[in-house]
């Protein structure tokens, strides 16, 4: 009774951990980015009520990812349909990020990472009106349509259009700046 009671508590937990390895293997692959991973677990105890959950939220994190892609596609796809490039901005204004998409290829804007607008080479705005834009910045407002005259990478003038939206995080701190730019020479020299 006692050899069969040991044997009967080796086999049991032989089974759970196989079933607890499965787990921990369907997790790592969800973890790697293989969201069609699965579970083969068909017990209807614990561990196979707890397989067929793992297996719904997989699915769910398939569908959710790939929602999530087809939103990031469209959003650059009409990125580079109404603008020239985008940009962020910290919460000092500063530069973190700014992207080109020339020739539908992604490519960094040279020079404007941890720069303000107003440090940016040769404009045609005095310091009242960059004051004004600046003060707008700091009462965290949308704006829209921000024309101004600067030096472009290849060394000549033009005019551009830039809009752009506060960014808040989820306790509604300010976090900076994300928005649009458009050259617009052509449209002024008209």
């Amino acid at each position: 009774v006692i050899a069969l009671t040991i044997l009967a508590f080796a086999l049991e937990g032989y089974l759970l951990t196989r079933h607890l390895a499965h787990l921990v293997d369907g997790t790592r692959a969800i973890a790697t980015g293989n969201y069609d991973a699965r579970v083969a677990i068909e017990s209807n105890d614990e561990i196979g009520r707890l397989a067929r959950r793992f297996n719904e939220m997989s699915n769910a994190v398939r569908v959710n990812v790939q929602a999530l892609r087809e939103r990031e596609e469209r959003f650059r796809s009409m990125m580079e349909l109404s603008s020239d490039w985008y940009w962020e901005q910290d919460e000092q204004f500063r530069f973190t990020d700014a992207e080109t998409s020339e020739s539908k290829s992604k490519q960094r804007a040279p020079g404007f990472v941890g720069k303000q607008r107003w440090d940016l080479t040769d404009t045609n705005l005095t310091a009242g009106q960059w004051a004004a834009h600046r003060a707008q910045l700091e009462r965290h407002e949308p704006f829209h349509d921000f024309e101004y005259r600067r030096l472009g990478h290849d060394g000549k003038q033009q005019w551009v259009s830039i809009s752009g939206l506060p960014i808040f995080d989820a306790q509604g701190r300010f976090r900076g700046y994300r928005g649009v730019g458009k050259v617009i020479t052509e449209r002024k020299q008209a």
